[in-house]
């Protein structure tokens, strides 16, 4: 004899699945509050993080550019840092010097290729309004002009665009041996002060 057994399924009743829906949007929403609270929490460390190690980073820099020599036996590194810096300095000074003697040619080269490139600008306009009147070979001279216009134009700008490089560059050089002008009195006071503690 076969037993059956009679298995009753309780479905919820609408006011059940209604709690148990509202429970679960709740839930949601308090997993996506506290995952916002969670990230903005990461993010903030993350932004103090970066900031203490640049900050380390820069004093750290700092401290082994501007090297102290408080003792009588860092004279010697002075002495050899002192004969560095000032060599860097005139070699410095060498590539200035040669950038100001180029600077006037780069001035002149521009200026002349300016003239030339607009007298050949005029030529090519009077050569086109010449050529107006259907002969081939007037026409062909226009073209050439024209061409040549264009490349001393072209020429022109590239003349300009040297000026200005040259200009910069000597910016940047003349930056660079102030520096290295600064570091060399720095390293004048540390050599006072180590031979005033050497008397």
């Amino acid at each position: 004899m076969q037993s059956r057994f009679l298995i009753r399924v309780a479905y919820p009743s609408s006011r059940e699945r209604s709690n148990v829906a509202r429970l679960l949007t709740r839930y949601k929403a308090l997993l996506r509050a506290n995952k916002t609270v969670i990230m903005k929490k990461y993010h903030a460390t993350g932004i103090l993080t970066g900031l203490l190690l640049c900050f380390g980073l820069f004093f750290i820099s700092e401290d082994v550019h501007a090297q102290k020599y408080k003792k009588l036996s860092d004279t010697t590194r002075l002495n050899k840092e002192y004969a560095q810096v000032s060599l860097d300095i005139a070699n410095l000074n060498s590539k200035l010097i040669s950038e100001k003697n180029k600077a006037a040619d780069y001035q002149s080269d521009a200026n002349s290729a300016a003239d030339r490139a607009a007298s050949s600008a005029q030529k090519s306009k009077d050569q086109a309004a010449t050529a107006t009147n259907g002969n081939t070979s007037d026409t062909r001279r226009a073209v050439k002009q024209a061409k040549r216009a264009n490349r001393r134009a072209n020429h022109a700008k590239d003349a300009r665009a040297d000026e200005r490089d040259n200009s910069s560059r000597i910016t940047k050089l003349q930056d660079q041996i102030d520096k290295k002008q600064k570091r060399l009195s720095e390293l004048d006071k540390q050599r006072d002060y180590l031979m005033s503690k050497s008397d």
